[in-house]
Formats: structure tokens, C-alpha cells, sequence
């Protein structure tokens, strides 16, 4: 004999399990986002559900509907989630309470030592921390032990977390140099190249307030387009397909562009290059200390 509450226990399942596969389909579409809302509610209809609230929560956090969002991690009794909530939203005391009540992870230490470090409590985060050795981890307590006076510790971490994470591959520069045939004589983009943290933003802005020049931001064209080299494709217009859309000349600040500047040279060999410099070693420590995503040299 099943027990009374087991079909709607399946319904409220079945339910939240078609809400997050839409979810994971297309995390960022409004009209999926809404038809995954709406089967959260009729789940919640068959059995109120702490995961189904807090899931309700997660899409009003992302759409940043903070009162909503709110009121679902509330439901939920989610301290994490709620902790996240208020350091997002400025409410930093709040914040500070409910990361402490979150259940230990790596996450939860991470952002309990954000929280700290707006407070001025960046001692109190630090054990928490160091319970966890994965990179992410590492690199945030670097600014902790920074923020704490410990200069020692924070340079011996450092050095941990960017053995953590490893060289990159140098072998895709032959495959741009072979891949490309200069075209789009006529226009000159400007691309701001150099070490991260050595002030591409700053000039890009700068920049951007002339009339005939338009900000791309941070785009990763040739990134990709060198990605798609590197397993053998061999691409077509190229200076056509970053070109399309801009009317005006443009200007590129992604400062890792340095590693395709063959790519970029043979595509628009009359572009301008900016090679941004900065003192060695307050870029060296900036970066040092700087948990930077992907696979960087």
C-alpha cells in the first residue's frame, strides 16, 4: 500500500523535473524561464517544497527580481542563497548572518570571504577558507590573507593557486598564420592589447566618447575564430563577419587579443594596435592575485 502522500510527491517530481530541463535547454530565455516558474507553482501546489521554492528563488535571483527571489529563499529556509541575495542587494549585515548558517562548501566559504572583506572582517572568513584547496578557493583567500596583514601568506597562496591552474598551449599561433588571407583594406578597427589589469578599460572608455568610434567591449571573435582553426576549419570572410552590424570604426579592449594578433594582422593589416603598458610590478601583483577564468598564459 503506497502511503496518501505518494502521487502527489510524483506529480510535484515530474513537474520539477520538466521545469529545470527547461532551465538547462535555455538558461537565459524569458519564455522559458516562464513556463519553468509556472510548473514550480503547480509543483508547489502538490507539495510544499523546500527545493521548489528554492529553484523558484534561483529564477527571480537571475531575472534580479530581488523581492520575489526573496520570498522564495525564505520559503526555502536557503541561508546560502539568501546570504547571496543580500551581498548582492547591499545588505551586507544580512548577508553576513545567513552565509555563517549556510551548510560548509567551497561556495559557501567563497562567499562568506567576499561578504567579510566589504565588512572588514576579513580575519573572521579565513578558516573557513583554508578548509578548502580547490583553485577557486585558493585564490580567494589570497585577498584575505591580503586584507588580513598577511603578506606571506597570501603570496605562498598564490602561488599555489596559479600552479593550480596550469599553462596554456602555445601550438594554435602556426595554425592562424597559415589560416588567413588579408581582406578589408579600407577599415582600420583599433584593438587595446596588454596584460590584464594594465588599464585596457580605462582607455577604451576614453576612447569610446569620440564620435566616430564605437565600443565592442570584450568581444572573443578571434578567440573563436582561432578555436575553430585549431580543429582545422578554415574560415571565409572573416573581417566581414567581425565587421557586419558596426557602422562606425570600432574599438576592441579584450587585452588577451595579444595571442591572435597574427589572426588579426592578417585579416586587417592596417588595424591599430594598442599594446597597453603598466608598471611590471603592480600589474604582476594585480593579476597575481586575480582568479582569471579560462586558460590563460
Amino acid at each position: 500500500m503506497f502511503p496518501p502522500e505518494w502521487p502527489t510527491m510524483t506529480e510535484a517530481r515530474k513537474l520539477l523535473a520538466k521545469a529545470n530541463a527547461l532551465l538547462e535547454e535555455q538558461p537565459r530565455s524569458r519564455s522559458h524561464q516562464d513556463r519553468a516558474l509556472a510548473l514550480y507553482r503547480r509543483a508547489l501546489d502538490f507539495q510544499d517544497s523546500r527545493l521548489v521554492w528554492r529553484n523558484v528563488g534561483i529564477v527571480h535571483f537571475n531575472r534580479e527580481e530581488w523581492p520575489e527571489a526573496e520570498t522564495a529563499f525564505l520559503r526555502a529556509r536557503d541561508h546560502y542563497w539568501l546570504g547571496l541575495l543580500y551581498e548582492w542587494t547591499g545588505r551586507l549585515e544580512k548577508a553576513w548572518q545567513e552565509i555563517r548558517q549556510a551548510e560548509p562548501s567551497s561556495e559557501q566559504a567563497r562567499v562568506q570571504a567576499r561578504i567579510a572583506r566589504q565588512l572588514g572582517l576579513a580575519a573572521d572568513a579565513i578558516p573557513a577558507l583554508e578548509a578548502w584547496d580547490d583553485v577557486d578557493a585558493r585564490f580567494e583567500l589570497i585577498h584575505l590573507y591580503d586584507r588580513a596583514g598577511r603578506y606571506a601568506d597570501a603570496w605562498r597562496t598564490a602561488e599555489e593557486a596559479n600552479a593550480m591552474k596550469g599553462q596554456r598551449d602555445p601550438e594554435p599561433f602556426p595554425a592562424m598564420r597559415a589560416a588567413v588571407e588579408p581582406e578589408n583594406r579600407r577599415e582600420s578597427p583599433v584593438f587595446i592589447i596588454g596584460m590584464p589589469r594594465s588599464g585596457t578599460t580605462l582607455l577604451e572608455r576614453m576612447l569610446a566618447q569620440h564620435p566616430a568610434l564605437a565600443s565592442r567591449g570584450e568581444s572573443l571573435f578571434f578567440e573563436f575564430i582561432a578555436n575553430q582553426l585549431e580543429a582545422g576549419e578554415r574560415i571565409a570572410n572573416i573581417g566581414a563577419a567581425y565587421l557586419m552590424s558596426h557602422q562606425k570604426r570600432t574599438v576592441d579592449k579584450y587585452p588577451m587579443n595579444f595571442r591572435y594578433l597574427d589572426l588579426i594582422q592578417g585579416t586587417f593589416p592596417d588595424a591599430r594596435i594598442i599594446d597597453m603598458r603598466r608598471d611590471r610590478d603592480d600589474t604582476l601583483i594585480s593579476c597575481w592575485f586575480r582568479n582569471f577564468q579560462g586558460n590563460l598564459p
